[in-house]
C-alpha cells in the first residue's frame, strides 16, 4: 500500500506530540510506564515519565500482537 509507511510515522509523531503536551494525561499501566493507541495502526506507543532528568522517555512502539509481556522492557 503505497504511503503506508508515511501514514504510520505520521501517526507516531502525533501522538508523541500528544504526550509531550499532556504526559500525565494516560493511562499509566504497568508500574510506571504510560500508554497511548494509535487509532489507525494496532500498535502503541509506551512511554514513562523521568522525573529526576525532566524527560519523557519513549520505551517502544509495541505492536499489540506481540508478546504483552516483552512490552515494559527498559
Amino acid at each position: 500500500m503505497v504511503g503506508l509507511g508515511e501514514r504510520f510515522l505520521k501517526s507516531v509523531k502525533q501522538n508523541s506530540d500528544l504526550i509531550l503536551n499532556n504526559p500525565n494525561t494516560f493511562k499509566t499501566t504497568y508500574k510506571n510506564f504510560k500508554e497511548i493507541y494509535l487509532k489507525e495502526f494496532p500498535f502503541v506507543i509506551v512511554y514513562f515519565i523521568d522525573e529526576t532528568n525532566a524527560k519523557i522517555v519513549i520505551n517502544s512502539v509495541f505492536h499489540c500482537n506481540r508478546n504483552p509481556k516483552k512490552k515494559f522492557k527498559k
